[in-house]
C-alpha cells in the first residue's frame, strides 16, 4: 500500500498545476490587457494556450509510456519541464511590471500632471471637464484612473489617453481633479507585447509537457484499491493551488501585476520540487511487483483506434465537447466581463474567479456524494447542466456586482456537476486495461472546445463592440445542446 507520505509527495505538484491553470482563467487575460484592448487578440492567445493542451498531452503521454530511464518513465519530464515552466512565469513578470503614481490638478509633480483645461455646464445639469493628462518625460503610461475624490471611489482603470472629458454632477472652480497613472516598468517596452505572448505560450507548452506524465504517474505507482484516495488528494491539491493563486494574485495585482507572477513561480517550483525529489518512481513501481522494463508499450495510433472502438465512451466524450465549450467561454472571458462591463477592479475580479472555484469545489463534493448515493451519475450531470441552462441567461440583465454572486453559485453547481461526473462516467465506460491510453486521448476533446471557445467567442465579442454579456447566451446554449445529446448515451458501467 502507498504510504500517506508518498501520497502527499505525489499530490504536491498539483498545487503548481492549479497555479498555472489560473494563467488561462484570468491572469493571462489581465496581463495581455495591459498591452492591448483587443478582445479578439486576447481570445486568440488564450486559444493558443488551450491548443497546446490539445496537441501535447496525448503525444507526451504516449512518449512517456515508452520512456525508460534510471529515474523512471514520468519523473524525468517533471524534473526538466517544471523548472522551465517556473522560468517562463518569471519571464512573464518582466513584461507586466508596473508602478502607480498619483497626482492632482492642484499639485502636479515634476514628472506627471493632471490639468483642467476648461469646465462648462452641460445639458444634464452637471459639468463637463476637459482634462490634459500625462508626463513631462517619456514614460510608458499603460492605464489611468480619474476622480474628483482622493479615494478614487467608483473610478475604474482605463486605457491611458493624454486628453479626457469627464462628466460630473457638481464642480467648483479650481476644485482638484485626481489622477492615478499605472506606469510600465518592465523590460523592453517596445517589445513587451510580443515577448509577453511568447512567455504565455511557452509557459503553456512546458506545463503541458510535464502535466500529462504527472497524471500518468498515479496509476503507475498505485494499486486499484488506493487510486481513489490518491486521485482525490491530487484533485484537492490542484483546486487549492488555483484558489491560492487567484486569491494571492487578486490581492497583489493592483499593487504590481508582476507580484502575481512571482507567487505563481514560487508555487510551481516549490510544489513541483517536492514531488520530483520526494518520489522514487522506480522503487514504488517495483514495490507493486512490476519491472519497469516490462511495462507494456502503446502507440498513439493504437490509442486512437481503441478510443473509437469503445462506442459509448467515445459518444460521451464527444458530447462533452459542448460543456467544455461553455466552460471555455466562461473561464476565458468572465474576468474581462467583470472588469469591463461591471467595472470591478482587476484584483477584485481575480478574487471573484477564485470564489467561483470555491463554489465549484463545494458543489462537486456534495454532488459526488449524492451521485454515489443514488447510483446514477448521468442524472446528477443532467441536473447540473439544466441549472446552468436556466440560470446563466439571467446574468444578461445584471448591472451591479452584488447580483453576480447568485449566478456564480449556480454556475458553480453546473461545472461542479461536470467536473465530478465527467471523469467518473468516463471511468465507468472505459474498457478494462485501456484506462491510461483512452483517458489520455479524451483529454483532446476537453482542451479542443475550450480552445475554440477562446477563438470563436472572442471574435463574436469583438464584433459586438466588446459586449461581454454574450457569454451568458453562448454558454447556456452550448450546455443545452450537451443536455439533449447526453440523454442518448448509455452510461451503464461496462464492467463491475
Amino acid at each position: 500500500m502507498l504510504k500517506l507520505r508518498n501520497i502527499l509527495f505525489l499530490s504536491s505538484a498539483a498545487l503548481g498545476i492549479g497555479a498555472v491553470v489560473s494563467l488561462s482563467s484570468g491572469l493571462g487575460q489581465l496581463a495581455l490587457k495591459l498591452h492591448t484592448s483587443s478582445t479578439l487578440l486576447i481570445g486568440v492567445i488564450i486559444g493558443l494556450v488551450w491548443f497546446a493542451g490539445v496537441i501535447l498531452p496525448p503525444i507526451i503521454g504516449t512518449l512517456s509510456d515508452n520512456t525508460r530511464t534510471r529515474y523512471g518513465r514520468r519523473i524525468p519530464y517533471l524534473a526538466i519541464f517544471i523548472p522551465l515552466t517556473g522560468v517562463m512565469l518569471l519571464f512573464i513578470s518582466f513584461f507586466v511590471a508596473t508602478n502607480t503614481v498619483e497626482v492632482s490638478s492642484a499639485g502636479s509633480n515634476a514628472d506627471y500632471f493632471a490639468k483642467v483645461t476648461s469646465a462648462a455646464p452641460n445639458e444634464e445639469g452637471g459639468y463637463t471637464l476637459n482634462l490634459s493628462l500625462g508626463s513631462h518625460e517619456d514614460r510608458n503610461i499603460k492605464q489611468m484612473q480619474i476622480s474628483l475624490n482622493q479615494s478614487f471611489k467608483g473610478a475604474e482603470w482605463e486605457s491611458y489617453s493624454s486628453t479626457k472629458t469627464l462628466s460630473v454632477s457638481s464642480y467648483e472652480q479650481g476644485q482638484a481633479v485626481y489622477a492615478k497613472f499605472r506606469i510600465y516598468t518592465g523590460f523592453a517596452p517596445g517589445w513587451a507585447m510580443p515577448l509577453l505572448i511568447v512567455g504565455i505560450i511557452l509557459a503553456s507548452i512546458f506545463y503541458n509537457i510535464w502535466n500529462a506524465p504527472y497524471w500518468a504517474l498515479m496509476p503507475d505507482i498505485t494499486i486499484p484499491e488506493e487510486r481513489g484516495k490518491a486521485s482525490g488528494a491530487m484533485q484537492a491539491f490542484n483546486i487549492v493551488g488555483t484558489i491560492v493563486a487567484m486569491g494571492a494574485s487578486g490581492a497583489l495585482w493592483d499593487v504590481n501585476p508582476a507580484y502575481a507572477f512571482y507567487v505563481l513561480t514560487l508555487l510551481v517550483l516549490v510544489s513541483g520540487g517536492i514531488t520530483v525529489f520526494g518520489m522514487n518512481e522506480r522503487k514504488l513501481i517495483e514495490k507493486k511487483g512490476v519491472a519497469v522494463e516490462k511495462v507494456g508499450k502503446v502507440t498513439l495510433r493504437e490509442a486512437i483506434k481503441d478510443f473509437f472502438g469503445a462506442r459509448e465512451f467515445a459518444k460521451f466524450v464527444l458530447v462533452g465537447n459542448f460543456w467544455w465549450f461553455s466552460m471555455g467561454t466562461f473561464s476565458t472571458f468572465f474576468v474581462l466581463y467583470v472588469t469591463d462591463y461591471l467595472k470591478v477592479a482587476e484584483g477584485t475580479s481575480l478574487i471573484l474567479m477564485g470564489m467561483f472555484t470555491i463554489f465549484m469545489v463545494i458543489a462537486a463534493a456534495l454532488l459526488g456524494i449524492y451521485a454515489d448515493k443514488i447510483g446514477n451519475k448521468k442524472i446528477v450531470l443532467s441536473i447540473g447542466l439544466l441549472v446552468g441552462v436556466c440560470s446563466m441567461p439571467i446574468a444578461w440583465f445584471i448591472t451591479q456586482t452584488v447580483y453576480v454572486f447568485p449566478i456564480m453559485i449556480f454556475v458553480g453547481i453546473t461545472f461542479g456537476a461536470v467536473t465530478v461526473c465527467n471523469y467518473a462516467i468516463q471511468t465507468d465506460l472505459v474498457p478494462m486495461g485501456k484506462e491510461g491510453e483512452l483517458l489520455g486521448v479524451s483529454n483532446i476533446f476537453m482542451a479542443l472546445p475550450m480552445m475554440l471557445a477562446s477563438f470563436i467567442v472572442g471574435a463574436i465579442i469583438t464584433a459586438l463592440a466588446n459586449d461581454y454579456r454574450v457569454i451568458w447566451i453562448i454558454g447556456p446554449l452550448s450546455l443545452l445542446i450537451a443536455l439533449i445529446l447526453v440523454q442518448r448515451v448509455d452510461t451503464t458501467p461496462v464492467h463491475k
